[in-house]
């Protein structure tokens, strides 16, 4: 029970039974304040001091020192090269530890797991003995809504079943024809930049955000949204200007949504810089309930046929499974749908864009990969024809660049769970209500699963993991993995995979002033941010092949 509401009920009940059973003074009631702050302050001294430091249950795990008082670890992380930095190298500190506790704002306690196995038994064994935690709604919720991302129990597995078709091997295939469509679009786009010369420097994060806007719109919601080519530019709230809102914050409106995290103010600040992300939050909201609506009722006439996508896009693929369905009361209502495109656009939009960013880098500072990887491709495609699903999947050292990408780079920085019960995992007592963090980097970057060369980028490592730490599937947290693996797993890497290949076939990549001019370091990231991106973007040099 919350302080404020205990303390408060204990002052009433003693000021209550003072004049049912008075003593020789009764207590007056002008007294509830005093009453009240005599009953909170020592429980908000207990908590927020005492609990945390002496009595908590969790004060025996590996806990990082330098605490400030109220603020715990929270200036440790903003003050990180990166959102990522500081939980990896705790992992690093404390090697082969299940589980570390920090402390974070107010003195809020936190578990970061540590090890793959601990990663398997949240994530798979004790999978519905945790839930996502308010602090985890507070992050991204009032975006996406309550959908599968939120959904609980026996309700996510129903709608889970219910999408595994629309992500399934067979709808990936169909949609693999606006994938090439798009890819191409983005390689006509990087020509038409780099002119008559051939060669130029390119501004990839703002390229690959358009792109992958564009390429969210015809997957996804089978609409085509012409940010590539310039035709939605200049709106005042658009698909980019309002994804741009949400997913590349400014500084302030990052740290608003740090803080939001740990203490929920996000929906009282009437300053611009959160003011602009709900305005853009809802704005996203409105535009794809619109799109929903339209499609409903485009669907209805039998002569029907997508420009963009020909059907070959989620919302469609979804809209035809929910026609199918007999009974009205099984079918998702227009903003249960439009819920599950968001968390799809939540999810795929701002990690796609990400993912080619940093490949894009890692191709411009290592020649020798690049040219591995063009080899790969060129030997196993024909010119001119456009490669099928199995022969993309073909492709070995495409798909360890990928995995390498995802697990030296990963975009998704982090989720969060909250045990429902009192559990004991890997030998630790995890007590009902302690809030676990789960991060891709903490799973992917650590030394002592990964070997001593784990920043180093090396796709090859993936055909030597057998016998190793790392060859546990738990190593790797991109996706995360279990029953609440995400869903789009396999769209993603085709997307990611796509965009590669037509970008690799059609130039070569080389690094820019800026880049020579890191000696080797890689780009300071984002911190505070939403994803895992350089901070003030990145350049890259393309030439036209």
């Amino acid at each position: 029970m919350p302080h404020i509401t205990l303390s408060l009920l204990l002052s009433l009940t003693e000021l209550t039974l003072s004049h049912l059973f008075p003593p020789p003074l009764p207590i007056p009631p002008s007294y509830l304040l005093p009453l009240f702050l005599a009953h909170y302050l020592p429980l908000k001294i207990y908590s927020l001091f005492l609990h945390p430091l002496y009595f908590s249950p969790l004060r025996t795990l590996p806990t990082p020192g330098g605490n400030l008082p109220l603020l715990g670890q929270t200036l440790t992380l903003l003050r990180a090269t990166s959102p990522v930095q500081t939980y990896v190298d705790w992992a690093n500190r404390y090697p082969r530890a299940p589980f570390i506790r920090f402390l974070g704002l107010f003195h809020s306690e936190i578990v970061l797991v540590a090890s793959p196995e601990a990663h398997k038994e949240v994530l798979m064994t004790h999978c519905y003995e945790f839930k996502k935690p308010d602090i985890m709604y507070r992050f991204i919720g009032d975006f996406v809504g309550k959908g599968l991302l939120f959904a609980e129990g026996g309700e996510h597995k129903i709608a889970r079943r219910r999408l595994n078709g629309v992500f399934g091997v067979g709808s990936v295939r169909r949609v693999m024809g606006v994938l090439w469509g798009m890819a191409g679009g983005l390689g006509g786009v990087v020509e038409g930049m780099v002119g008559e010369e051939g060669e130029g420097v390119v501004d990839v994060n703002e390229l690959y955000v358009k792109a992958t806007i564009d390429v969210t719109g015809a997957t996804i919601l089978g609409v085509e949204l012409g940010n590539l080519r310039g035709e939605e530019e200049g709106g005042d709230m658009d698909f980019l200007t309002s994804f741009r809102r949400v997913f590349q914050q400014p500084p302030l409106s990052a740290l608003i949504s740090f803080i939001n995290l740990f203490l929920p103010i996000r929906r009282f600040l009437p300053i611009e810089a959160n003011l602009g992300y709900l305005r853009a939050s809802a704005q996203l909201r409105r535009m794809t309930l619109d799109i929903v609506k339209n499609r409903v009722k485009e669907l209805a006439q039998p002569d029907y046929r997508n420009p963009v996508s020909n059907g070959a896009d989620l919302l469609t693929m979804m809209l035809e499974g929910e026609m199918s369905l007999s009974k009205a009361g099984d079918k998702m209502t227009e903003d249960q749908i439009t819920n599950e495109l968001l968390t799809f656009i939540a999810a795929g939009h701002e990690t796609s864009a990400n993912a080619l960013l940093w490949a894009s880098y890692v191709l411009a500072v290592h020649p020798d990969i690049q040219t591995r990887l063009r080899r790969e491709i060129t030997s196993h495609f024909e010119a001119g024809k456009t490669p099928t699903y199995e022969q993309l999947e073909s492709l070995v050292y495409l798909h360890n660049f990928c995995r390498e990408i995802l697990r030296r780079y990963c975009p998704a920085l982090m989720t969060f769970r909250e045990a429902l019960k009192d559990l004991t995992i890997c030998g630790t007592f995890i007590p009902r209500g302690t809030v676990l963090l789960l991060l891709p980097a903490v799973a992917s970057r650590t030394a002592w699963v990964w070997g001593e060369d784990v920043d180093e980028f090396k796709p090859e490592r993936w055909e030597n993991l057998a016998g190793t730490e790392a060859d546990s599937p738990y190593a790797f947290g991109a996706f995360m993995h279990g029953p609440r693996i995400c869903i789009g797993k396999q769209f993603a890497m085709v997307e990611l995979k796509v965009l590669v290949v037509e970008l690799v076939t059609r130039f070569e990549f080389g690094m820019t002033e800026e880049l020579e001019g890191l000696g080797g370091r890689e780009p300071r990231t984002t911190n505070p941010g939403m994803g895992y991106v350089p901070a003030g973007g990145m350049r890259v040099k393309f030439r036209k092949i």
